[in-house]
């Protein structure tokens, strides 16, 4: 009979989702690979949080009354989270190049790239084509309650801080690819590091109207 604790956290469906493609039989190659998919696993589950968080925090600014510490609360838990993003990404440190290219065939077109999570907060930090939602529904509170207070420039300050830890996975991200592709092209047949350099844009671009000066 399964502990309370494992049922509340569904533990055996959870432990039950990462199935590598390679067979135990192949030993050190099928471990990598299990490695691969928790990582990557561990950070849609982070990023699920972030996502939650940020729209949160959009949800409290479009109200009528904008609880700022509230809003300072999610955008300070998200920035947590993608500070944690971009630490797991050092975890592929220790996989072995030639284990990533030896399993890299089984993955067939699957990529990163291909998250819609991924993507969906690339959109909320403005790295698209589009305006950031969480700047816009930020300059609409502002309009309808001004800028003056000491809780609105420290939600200002924790976006900008959560901007610049985007940035930093971005980057980390970079040189996850750099490491184990190279020049090769990635496997959802994009340009691999390439591609990441032409995504690769400041998060939160308009909150530097917001800026004050030291």
């Amino acid at each position: 009979m399964g502990s309370e604790y494992g049922r509340y956290l569904r533990l055996d469906r959870l432990l039950a989702l990462q199935q590598p493609v390679t067979g135990p039989e192949a030993g050190r190659r099928h471990d990598s690979e299990h490695f691969f998919i928790v990582v990557h696993q561990a950070s849609e589950l982070l990023l699920k949080q972030v996502l939650l968080d940020v729209h949160a925090a959009i949800g409290e600014m479009r109200g009528t009354r904008v609880d700022w510490p509230l809003v300072r609360e999610y955008v300070e838990r998200a920035g947590a989270l993608v500070a944690t993003l971009r630490d797991v990404l050092r975890l592929f440190e220790h996989l072995p190049v030639d284990e990533f290219t030896a399993f890299r065939p089984g993955l067939g077109s699957a990529s990163a790239a291909q998250s819609h999570q991924f993507a969906s907060f690339l959109a909320l930090m403005g790295i698209g084509e589009d305006p950031s939602p969480l700047t816009a529904a930020l300059c609409s509170a502002a309009q309808r309650e001004g800028t003056g207070s000491e809780d609105f420039a420290r939600v200002v300050r924790s976006l900008g801080e959560l901007a610049s830890t985007v940035g930093e996975w971005q980057r980390g991200h970079i040189g996850v690819a750099e490491r184990f592709i190279a020049d090769a092209p990635g496997t959802g047949g994009t340009a691999g590091v390439a591609w990441l350099r032409r995504r690769q844009r400041p998060a939160l671009p308009d909150l530097t109207r917001f800026s004050r000066p030291p």
